[in-house]
């Protein structure tokens, strides 16, 4: 008598995102929290078109400067660029990322990948 193959279970789903709970355990200061805030924030497509943007704004990838540029210029021009790569570096995304950006004008992450048509990891909350 040859046994019946077991059947796999389904995978569970994946849990949903549950924002106010991530609200409050970055109100109690915790850390990994806020890397979390970050890349629920900035990981969907219209995060990752609008970081791309402030990017392109605070100059990432591009020069400024010249021999007539002034001390504060350079200053205020290094803050905003120091700031967005801040804010890239917060929602996961690693160097490469960044400097595929400045050349194709999209932003993808160490998750993304084209061949699933998006990232990974699939948010409900956009369906």
């Amino acid at each position: 008598m040859a046994r019946k193959p077991r059947k796999t279970p389904p995978a569970a789903p994946p849990p949903a995102f549950d924002g106010f709970a991530l609200i409050a355990r970055m109100r109690a200061g915790d850390e990994a929290a806020l890397g979390e805030a970050y890349r629920a924030t900035f990981g969907s497509e219209l995060g990752r078109l609008v970081l791309a943007d402030i990017a392109q704004m605070a100059g990432v990838g591009g020069r400024f400067g010249g021999e007539k540029t002034d001390a504060t210029a350079l200053a205020y021009h290094q803050g905003g660029h120091d700031l967005a790569v801040d804010i890239l570096t917060r929602a996961g995304f690693d160097q490469a990322s960044t400097i595929a950006m400045v050349f194709t004008g999209r932003l993808e992450g160490p998750d993304y990948e084209p061949a699933a048509g998006g990232y990974a990891e699939h948010d409900p909350e956009f369906d």
